[in-house]
């Protein structure tokens, strides 16, 4: 992922960075959500969704002068979505594929290693939220 991230222009500095920029939003994320229990936890999902959709415009800035990528590229790549559906809508706005691509999945990749430990756990939690909530 480094040599790729190089490849589409990234510094090695650069690349670096925004590997530990990642890695920590989504590894926070997991611990929080990880800490978190009891009915607060349906909750704490919206806002999640809210925040992470912020935290995705502000982290687009922050990719957009660290890298010198256009506004558009940066805002498709940080922003909170899937691959196929930034990458199909990204053309029409003007943004480049690439490094949408690669920062989208990696951070698919990123959810999927550090959420899969806590997924079953969460999601019975929610579910059994969601049944209480339905059930007062």
């Amino acid at each position: 992922l480094h040599h790729r991230l190089m490849d589409i222009g990234h510094g090695h500095r650069q690349a670096v960075l925004l590997m530990y920029l990642w890695s920590a939003l989504i590894s926070g994320s997991g611990l929080v959500v990880g800490l978190v229990t009891g009915r607060f936890l349906v909750g704490l999902i919206i806002a999640a969704a809210f925040i992470s959709t912020i935290v995705g415009a502000v982290g687009g800035l922050l990719y957009m002068r660290l890298t010198g990528i256009d506004r558009v590229t940066a805002f498709f790549a940080t922003v909170p979505g899937g691959v196929v559906e930034t990458t199909t809508i990204a053309p029409h706005y003007g943004g480049h594929l690439e490094p949408i691509m690669v920062a989208q999945t990696t951070r698919v990749a990123l959810i999927v290693v550090f959420a899969s430990n806590e997924s079953p756990s969460l999601i019975f939690a929610a579910r059994s939220e969601i049944f209480s909530i339905i059930g007062s």
